[in-house]
């Protein structure tokens, strides 16, 4: 997910919040937006939910890199 007017120095790079916490409040609020994308795709029925992985980063920062730097695929 792509943060927009959220201090880049706030976000970590390709930010997992449920292994690197960061600031309190924006942990939190993170957490809350991974829990509700989550729960779309399991309300759509998702193959695989467990494997599904949430990271955030600076809307500003992965513009700046061109915007397909945060894309990462995993062939697991």
């Amino acid at each position: 997910m792509l943060l927009g007017d959220v201090d880049e120095e706030r976000v970590p790079q390709r930010w997992d919040p449920t292994q690197i916490l960061a600031d309190v409040q924006l942990t939190a609020w993170a957490l809350e937006l991974r829990a509700a994308a989550l729960g779309h795709l399991i309300a759509c029925d998702w193959p695989d939910i467990d494997h599904v992985v949430v990271r955030f980063d600076a809307a500003d920062r992965v513009e700046r890199r061109g915007g397909w730097d945060y894309v990462v695929a995993n062939a697991a």
